[in-house]
Order: structure tokens, then sequence, then C-alpha cells
């Protein structure tokens, strides 16, 4: 879910001063009625984090009108610049965690200003060339995105050849992008690299007004400005890994899993003495008959003694009894006995 951070602007005194305030706000979304729902939003709201305006932004550069009667060091642009974090160090200094910026200049007219932000992702988006954002039908995307992108472009176009899976055959777009015929895909996030630039900055235009019938009844300027942020289920998945109970239920139910697998098993084999004992009660003679013929085989060929066709030699009692219903009746005796006679052995026999 996106969060909408809004920029505040407030103009200053005869100076000249300015103030960007930022307040981060949830987009409004289905939620439930009545006071417990109001109570719901309000616990969550409590225990959730604020993050400030310098979390979603790694540089602020407020650039002066250039053709303001100001003087030259009055009008130098303001920057802030976020610090690089040390390794292994997750939170921002206090100086560098904020959610207002204020400066002031001094001044008699109004001041025309533009304040750009440039966004602080944690998967850096890039702005894509023409080429690129043709084929994949969007102007930003991060470079995991770019190749996935363009791997559900080949596949979608049947563009992988056919004896090398690795190989991609460029059609007219692609030869656009790559400039060649064939390309590799593990090539394809180096050579994409020229294609892709920096996003540009948002860039908020705003007058800083210093004459009396302003400040009668100042005013404030807001700005909705949509930017990226971190999936909020990612945090409550890490936490739920991360939880030593989320450990022992895992071991729990691996435990209980190997016990159903054991009870089944012994199922499987209570199940098999249960069908062996029914048909030597039902017809011993036959049945002590069928074991022992198929213990016959079965130590035959564990030595090495069993005829061709895995001990099958046709001796045995059901190949002795002819008939409708006999084995020399069935399809597969029926289709051996074609093939046989249409062997040229036997067409020149007869």
């Amino acid at each position: 879910m996106g969060l909408d951070d809004g920029i505040e602007e407030y103009g200053g005194n005869e100076e000249g001063s300015g103030r960007a305030e930022g307040d981060a706000m949830e987009q409004d979304g289905a939620g439930g009625n009545g006071e417990k729902a109001k109570e719901e939003e309000k616990d969550s709201a409590s225990k959730r984090s604020k993050q400030r305006f310098s979390h979603f932004f790694k540089g602020v550069t407020i650039d002066f009108d250039k053709s303001s009667a100001a003087p030259p060091d009055e009008i130098r642009p303001i920057t802030w610049t976020k610090p690089q974090l040390p390794p292994n160090v997750v939170s921002l200094p206090p100086s560098a965690d904020f959610d207002s910026l204020q400066f002031s200049r001094s001044s008699q007219e109004n001041l025309n200003v533009t304040i750009s932000l440039v966004r602080d992702e944690t998967m850096e988006r890039f702005k894509l060339s023409k080429e690129l954002a043709e084929v994949l039908d969007v102007e930003e995307e991060t470079r995991s995105g770019i190749v996935l992108g363009l791997w559900d472009y080949i596949r979608a176009m049947g563009l992988q050849a056919d004896e090398e899976k690795r190989l991609v055959r460029c059609d007219h777009r692609l030869r656009k992008i790559f400039g060649r015929d064939q390309i590799f895909f593990p090539q394809i996030p180096d050579t994409v690299g020229p294609h892709t630039s920096p996003i540009d900055p948002i860039k908020l235009p705003y007058t800083i007004r210093v004459d009396e019938d302003f400040h009668r009844g100042p005013t404030p300027t807001v700005y909705d400005i949509q930017v990226a942020v971190e999936d909020p289920l990612r945090s409550k998945m890490m936490a739920l890994t991360q939880n030593p109970q989320y450990t022992a239920g895992m071991r729990q139910i691996a435990a209980l899993d190997e016990q159903v697998a054991l009870i089944v098993q012994a199922l499987t084999h209570s199940r098999a003495r249960h069908s062996f004992y029914t048909a030597l009660s039902n017809d011993p003679v036959s049945f002590v008959r069928r074991w022992v013929s198929s213990q016959r085989r079965d130590l035959e060929t564990i030595l090495g003694e069993a005829p061709r066709g895995g001990g099958e030699d046709g001796s045995g009692p059901e190949f002795r009894r002819g008939g409708a219903e006999s084995a020399w009746d069935s399809p597969v005796a029926r289709e051996a006995i074609r093939y046989m006679l249409a062997k040229p052995e036997a067409a020149a026999a007869k």
C-alpha cells in the first residue's frame, strides 16, 4: 500500500522566510464503520512508527528565481543531502531525521523558488529510454523489473532459439535496444544500462510572499506527492519468521507430519496383511499354489536362473488352459500372433 506525502509551504515575513514541512498520510481505503473501526485505526496508528519527511528523500534543493532583484548572496541555492549511513546502522541521526526544513532570506519583494526533491527508494527506479519504454510499456522501472519485463516480452513473442534457450533472437524492437540480431540473455542486464538514467527529481514551484495583503490571512500551499514505500507485509513477515515461537511451531508441525507418515505406513502394512489372510482363508489351496509360484519366480530372478521374460516361459497353469477366456484369447496374444505371422519368414513359408 502506497503512502501520500503532503508537503506544506508557508509564506514568511518581511525578510522572506519559508518553511517546508512534510506529513506522511495513508491513502484512504475501505475500512470498518462505527466507533470500533475508529478505535482499531487509532491503535494501529499508535503501534506503527511514523516515517518522517526526510525518510522519503535523499536530497532537497531550493533554487531561487535568477530574475529577482535580491543580492546574489541571498539567492544562492539551498541544498540538503541525506548523510550516508555506516554499515549495520538502520536509523538516521537526529540531525537528518526531520519533518520540516526552514530557511530565510532578506528581501523586500516576493521570491519565486523551485523546490527539488530527490526520492530515496530502496529499490531504485530509473528513467527508461524511448526504445526500452516502448517494449516494457512503462517509463520508470527498477533494474530487476527491467530484466523481468524483457524476459516476459521474449517469452510472449517466442524469441528464444530452439537449440539454445539462452540465445534470444532480436526482433525490430529489441534490435533498437541492443543493436544486434542475437544476444545471450545473461548479457541483457549489462547491455541495457545505457538505456537507463536517474529519474527526474520532483519539482515544486512556489512563491514566498512578503506583501502585507497576503499576511493578513495567510494560507498554506499543500502538495500531494506519491512516493514508493516498502511493502508493509515484508516487515510483518520478517517479524513472523524471526519469532522464536514461529520456529518452535514449525518444528512441532514437522514432528506431527512425521507421525502422520508413520501412521499411514502402518495402515498400509496392516491392509496388506489383512488382504493376505483374507485371501488365504477364502481359498487356502489356490492361494498357497499362487503364493508358491510367485515365490519361485522371485527366487529364480534373484538367483539369475529365470528365463527371458521375467521367469514366465509359458509353462504356467494359465497357459495350459485354452478356451474363450484363456490367456491365448487375450488382445495381447492376438496382437503377438498377428506380428509373428507378418514376419518375412512366415510369408516365405507360405
